[in-house]
């Protein structure tokens, strides 16, 4: 039996600050012909990923400052299109959170260090989740998740929320559903994108061609390449 104080939730252990990636200067492009205007509208600008800051643990909040620089060294439109990928990300650790409070994930995590721990989370809060293992509970920091977990950790609440839809819902209702799957879809596909790891984000896009077709322009626009593949 578990007790989870809400007050006075523990405090992770020290550790070093989140790790951002360094802001280094874009290659040079050879130059091309430029597009008609009909096709330059629909085309993203190119922006090098590896510019971006990715923090460990998806705390965007405590990367706020780099954030804003990073922003500030980019020519429009590319500093619009990358202001919008990050208002659909900041906050995806706060709703990992609640969606993982309401459902348990179950299939274990791996760590950055190359551990994995088999067993539920049952208990996660805001600092930190806890794994029950069969040599007892393990508490782990969210920083001590690689990326590629929290990957399959998305795809999990991603999955069974398309598999709990009802398609036989009332019109108004059916289209709340749809745009609730497409938020999801286009939130775990951009993050994927800012990460360095478009492949993880094509279920998402999948799902999104299947469910909220709706989405695919903006899906197209801000994570051009977690839909390779999709036509």
């Amino acid at each position: 039996l578990y007790v989870w104080q809400r007050k006075g939730k523990p405090e992770p252990a020290p550790d070093s600050p989140p790790v951002e990636a360094p802001v280094v200067p874009a290659a040079a492009a050879a130059p091309s012909p430029a597009p008609s205007a009909a096709v330059a509208s629909e085309v993203p600008p190119a922006i090098p990923a590896e510019r971006r800051p990715r923090p460990r643990g998806l705390d965007f909040a405590a990367t706020a400052a780099a954030l804003d620089t990073y922003l500030a060294s980019l020519a429009e439109p590319a500093r619009a299109l990358e202001s919008e990928r990050l208002d659909i990300i900041r906050a995806v650790r706060p709703q990992l959170v609640r969606e993982m409070e309401y459902l348990v994930y179950t299939d274990g995590l791996d760590l950055i260090d190359g551990r994995h721990l088999a067993g539920p989370v049952p208990l996660v809060n805001e600092n930190q989740l806890v794994v029950r293992t069969e040599e007892g509970p393990v508490t782990v920091r969210w920083e001590e998740l690689s990326f590629i977990q929290f990957a399959r950790i998305l795809d999990f609440y991603l999955d069974r929320r398309v598999t709990q839809a009802d398609p036989n819902l009332p019109p108004a209702q059916l289209a709340a559903q749809r745009r609730a799957i497409g938020d999801v879809c286009l939130r775990n596909a951009v993050l994927c994108e800012w990460y360095g790891e478009p492949e993880r984000g094509r279920l998402a896009a999948d799902l999104c061609v299947r469910h909220a077709a709706d989405y695919l322009p903006r899906l197209r626009r801000l994570a051009p390449a977690a839909l390779a593949g999709q036509g």
